[in-house]
């Protein structure tokens, strides 16, 4: 039972995280966005990273769970779990131009979605914990 490719892989990517998704001050932010003029800029900056981190993180996340699943598959245990509601690759500028062109009417629809998709990230995290719990029960007796 060789699982120490698939635990590599999974601390790679852990790494990997560690390195890109570094945290943002709110505190920060919120003052920058009370600034006038700089907060048209942070504003963008926001929206920028709200809109193509998620979606980073949870590609990065579907391979440590794929790398997890054949990790238990390797000791007998079965792990399946599929994301049926992901964040879909949002075009940063695209959402900009469309949010321009509708005179900020778009701009609702794009605020919708980034507060939406991490919701429904997170909900898959309960249901990719219990089918994890679920697979590694058996293993522990």
């Amino acid at each position: 039972m060789n699982v120490e490719a698939y635990l590599g892989s999974m601390e790679a990517t852990s790494r990997q995280a560690h390195v890109e998704e570094t945290e943002k001050s709110a505190v920060l932010w919120v003052i920058l966005l009370i600034v006038p003029v700089v907060d048209a800029i942070a504003g963008l900056y926001i929206l920028y990273f709200l809109t193509v981190d998620f979606f980073k993180h949870e590609r990065r996340e579907d391979g440590m769970l794929a790398d997890a699943a054949q990790a238990l598959s390797a000791v007998g245990a079965t792990f399946i779990f599929n994301r049926y509601n992901g964040i879909p690759h949002r075009s940063f500028v695209l959402y900009l131009i469309l949010s321009i062109v509708t005179f900020g009417l778009f701009s609702f629809y794009w605020e919708y979605v980034l507060i939406q998709d991490p919701n429904n990230h997170f909900n898959n995290h309960i249901q990719f914990e219990d089918a994890l719990r679920q697979s590694i029960s058996p293993l522990l007796g």
